[in-house]
């Protein structure tokens, strides 16, 4: 059984490995696992069983690059922790997102195209108002921001959809694309058929609506793991 005081050992050990605290919270766990299982096989006392622990995971904490944007260095147990999660989000916001077009286009046959356009209104500013409030209460709350997943870390992957976002923008200037909404598409209110400019108003629509529903979901994450940190101390416990 982990005492107090080893417990205490092993997470300055993962602190020292330069962990988050949301991660090492994860990480104690196998850790402690595998001391108790190497203690009980092998009949070691704790010190032995946390060395050949550490040695098990020395891969896990080598250092690697962030993302293709940075070059500072982060242990590679992080980065795939981070990147399994940014995965995540993008297929959920995208299977969000291309429901909300499916439901988009039939509901463009039920109404007006001014109850349309309230419509486009009322759901763009469920997305975008909670991002805003977000980003104003992390920018100024008191949580430890610094101490949860690397935060540039997902700064880099922010500014990776930032940068999709203004090159679809800057493709459809380019190419002169004109705003084609969803109801106009259904209804069959187009001057002149042009599939190139149907598919790309499509692809724009499905491709912003992952990205704001992405920092969404990002957000929400991010608070959820400085909350579960509130109370974690590396020392004390």
């Amino acid at each position: 059984m982990i005492t107090k005081t080893q417990l205490r050992e092993i997470r300055q050990y993962l602190a020292k490995k330069h962990l988050p605290i949301d991660i090492i919270m994860e990480v104690e766990d196998h850790f402690k696992t595998q001391i108790e299982t190497i203690q009980t096989t092998e009949n070691c006392d704790f010190e032995t069983a946390f060395y050949k622990t550490k040695i098990l995971w020395l891969k896990d904490f080598q250092p690697v690059r962030k993302s293709f944007f940075s070059f500072r260095k982060v242990p590679r147990i992080v980065r795939d922790i981070q990147m399994t999660e940014m995965k995540n989000l993008v297929k959920k916001a995208f299977l969000i997102s291309l429901l909300f077009s499916v439901f988009s286009f039939v509901f463009a046959h039920l109404v007006t195209k001014l109850n349309y356009n309230h419509y486009l209104f009322i759901t763009n500013s469920a997305v975008s108002i909670p991002i805003f409030l977000f980003v104003v209460y992390y920018l100024f709350s008191s949580l430890r921001k610094p101490l949860v997943r690397a935060e540039m870390y997902y700064y880099n992957q922010l500014l990776l959809f930032f940068i999709a976002s203004c090159l679809i923008l800057f493709v459809k200037n380019y190419l002169k694309i004109p705003y084609i909404s969803v109801y106009d598409i259904y209804n069959n209110l187009l001057p002149e058929v042009n599939y190139l400019n149907i598919f790309y108003n499509i692809f724009e629509d499905v491709a912003t609506n992952t990205i704001g529903i992405y920092f969404l979901l990002f957000l929400v994450s991010r608070f959820r793991s400085m909350r579960n940190t509130k109370n974690f101390n590396l020392v004390n416990e």
